[in-house]
């Protein structure tokens, strides 16, 4: 039975409370192949996340620490509303021009992510957090695919919890974008001693040259639709030297297994993990949505 332009209006009020945001958004979801189609599309949205704080499958996830506890403790009692922003749990503010997705949820105070938000679940708020605990004194974190510099402002924000200092850097290959990630860090309070951006494409010769001068990074952030495996292959004494933890966005369960398979076969241990969910319905059952890995280097890090 086809979709409807009534049963579109009905499940954004629905699932996101409010009527779609333009015609385009209506045509957009009138080629879903069913209702089911549709209401799959809407709940799995960021927007959705963000108002219903996750999806229940978020809960999922091999950990070898107490997730749950490490992300509350973090909570910005102080936080308030910002015009035109989306502000999380730490206090960090998104502005929704940066992220077309959240243009419904300006001026939203967001709870604690759990099981997730808008952006990011249990297991990656947890490997991340993870990794700025395991820092001392200073914290390095670098974002490859920074995008507008999402967790480099989270990290940052978390490591100043604790009284680290902080050097962020960002690497994107577009420039529009890296131009969000500069504004970001100036609206999340990070000084221009405190991040340094760079263009280019997050591949194991731009990141190699750019960290030339760091003995470590705490935390290497990357999600980079699918490259992760060559990247990751191809760098792996580098990272075994130089990096303490790392995060990584998974696109796919084939991926999952090789990374698993290089890292661990190299030291690495796996703390905190959510497979990605594959669709069957699409070629080489690629993921409906995306998991997370958190690996600590144990050369360069104590339990």
């Amino acid at each position: 039975m086809p979709v409807t332009r009534e049963d579109v209006v009905q499940a954004y009020r629905l699932f996101l409370g409010r009527d779609p945001e333009s015609e385009q958004a209506i045509l957009a979801h009138l080629g879903s192949q069913s209702l089911l189609e549709l209401a799959r599309g809407l709940a799995f949205s960021p927007e959705f996340a963000g108002r219903h704080k996750g999806s229940p499958l978020y809960y999922f996830n091999g950990t070898l620490e107490d997730p749950l506890g490490m992300i509350r403790r973090y909570e910005n009692p102080d936080r308030k509303p910002r015009a035109g922003h989306v502000v999380n749990y730490l206090g960090v503010a998104t502005d929704i021009r940066w992220v077309p997705e959240i243009s419904g949820m300006a001026g939203v105070v967001e709870g604690v992510p759990i099981p997730g938000n808008w952006h990011a679940d249990i297991a990656e708020w947890a490997a991340v957090i993870r990794a700025v605990e395991l820092a001392s004194r200073t914290f390095t974190v670098a974002e490859l695919g920074c995008g507008w510099g999402c967790w480099m402002n989270n990290s940052a924000a978390i490591a100043k919890r604790r009284g680290l200092k902080v050097l962020a850097l960002g690497i994107e290959a577009q420039p529009d974008r890296l131009e969000l990630a500069k504004e970001a860090c100036a609206t999340n309070g990070l000084f221009p001693a405190e991040y340094r951006l760079h263009l280019g494409m997050a591949t194991a010769q731009t990141f190699g040259a750019i960290l030339a001068g760091i003995p470590r990074v705490d935390l290497l952030h990357f999600d980079i639709q699918g490259a992760e495996r060559e990247l990751v292959h191809s760098t792996l004494r580098f990272l075994r030297e130089r990096v303490a933890y790392l995060v990584i966005g998974t696109h796919s369960r084939q991926i999952e297994g090789s990374l698993i398979e290089d890292l661990m076969g190299t030291g690495w241990e796996l703390e905190i993990e959510r497979p990605a969910i594959p669709d069957p319905k699409k070629p080489g059952w690629e993921s409906s949505t995306d998991g997370v890995q958190g690996w600590r280097n144990p050369a360069l890090t104590r339990r």
